[in-house]
């Protein structure tokens, strides 16, 4: 008797979704995709660091050396309000030049150490002076890249945009309808198409961008503006069809 009313049971919840999910072939209706964009300011800026030095017997070099580099760095983050447990030392370690030479006892002709830090920073502004202070490659600085950019109410900011598009697809449907003498009625079909959530980079003149990528030049003006630099972009496509009237 349990095994007929749960078959029973089943079969009703089948018989609910196909009607829910069928259509009827006999409602004329409008198909439309609206889309919606919105930037969002981060609340979190993790920024990717790597300081580092060539060191070896045969190339003399005048840059410093991996340790003042450190202290630099370090220097510069206090400068702009970053404390101690927003610094994360990602990775440490040398080229392939290292084991190549160790390997086989020849004479080294150079290899570079290096030091990979994530910054964690709270506002564009602290972004941009950050960015103003650190020096180039003499110096120590090989590369910034701007790893990952976060808000906490992300959630909710998607949440609009995808509202933003569904209303875009009804007033489209709406408009082109009206144009020909009908009117949109219910919704009989929605759908969310693929997400775009993206940084955009700003780029600026005196600095080059590649990706994400800041590649630091010895001649630059670091004056550049980060809060113009680099924004979340969130975009939605709603594909829809409304009942014609």
């Amino acid at each position: 008797m349990k095994k007929i009313m749960m078959l029973t049971a089943l079969l009703c919840a089948s018989f609910m979704v196909y009607s829910q999910t069928s259509e009827d072939p006999k409602i004329p209706f409008i198909e439309v995709v609206g889309s919606a964009e919105m930037e969002v300011e981060p609340d979190e800026i993790r920024l990717s660091v790597i300081i580092g030095n060539y060191v070896g017997a045969k190339k003399v070099r005048d840059n410093v050396s991996l340790d003042e580099a450190d202290r630099k760095l370090r220097s510069i983050l206090s400068e702009v309000g970053v404390k101690d447990n927003q610094i994360i030392l990602k990775d440490a370690a040398t080229n392939n030049y290292w084991v190549y030479y160790w390997q086989t006892q020849k004479h080294m002709d150079e290899a570079r150490v290096e030091k990979k830090y994530e910054i964690v920073l709270t506002t564009t502004g602290q972004l941009d002076r950050l960015l103003n202070l650190i020096p180039g490659p003499k110096e120590g600085f090989i590369k910034v890249n701007i790893a990952e950019l976060k808000n906490k109410d992300i959630t909710e900011y998607r949440k609009q945009v995808k509202i933003m598009a569904i209303k875009a697809a009804q007033e489209k449907a709406g408009y082109l309808l009206e144009s020909v003498g009908n009117k949109a009625g219910r919704p009989i079909y929605v759908l969310e198409m693929d997400e775009e959530n993206v940084m955009r980079p700003q780029p600026h003149q005196e600095r080059f961008y590649m990706s994400n990528t800041l590649m630091l030049n010895e001649d630059a003006n670091n004056d550049a503006d980060a809060s113009q630099m680099q924004k979340i972009k969130l975009a939605y496509k709603i594909k829809a069809r409304f009942e014609i009237l």
